[in-house]
């Protein structure tokens, strides 16, 4: 996904700005083009996933779940260690790109984390990149010191 549209997903979700709906918007896309081509914004998405975020996010439609999907009334659980979906079958290599999926695909509303032991000493040279705090272990140097930046 491009980086344009990554900053508008992130405006959305992360700070509730939402973008307002072109001029021609008295055109109603059509959720089932198969082109994935809006015809309100006269532009077509790469894929139907892109082209139903374009939906939601741009014209602020409620798109139910595509078919393909197993349970529409089950919800993964968002705290899932391995970043596995459980409803979508798929597992995501990152805890910022699984949350991200919740919140776009279940449409779920999640909050920070929690800070389980507030007391806790933090080792910010820790060598497994652990927050002793939140009781996160992180992949890497960057992220562990983001983590401390924007959490701690």
């Amino acid at each position: 996904m491009a980086s344009k549209a990554r900053f508008k997903q992130h405006l959305k979700y992360v700070h509730s700005i939402f973008q307002s709906a072109p001029p021609q918007s008295e055109l109603k896309p059509d959720v089932n083009d198969p082109n994935n081509y809006c015809r309100a914004c006269q532009k077509t998405s790469s894929s139907r996933s892109n082209y139903r975020a374009h939906l939601r996010m741009v014209h602020q439609m409620i798109i139910p779940l595509l078919s393909g999907h197993a349970n529409h009334k089950q919800l993964p659980d968002p705290y899932n260690p391995d970043y596995y979906c459980s409803v979508c079958k798929k597992k995501y290599e990152r805890m910022s790109s699984y949350r991200q999926h919740c919140k776009q695909a279940h449409l779920m509303t999640l909050e920070h984390y929690s800070i389980v032991n507030p007391n806790a000493e933090i080792n910010v040279n820790d060598p497994n990149f652990y927050c002793s705090q939140c009781e996160r272990s992180f992949s890497g140097e960057i992220d562990f010191k983001r983590h401390l930046a924007r959490v701690h």
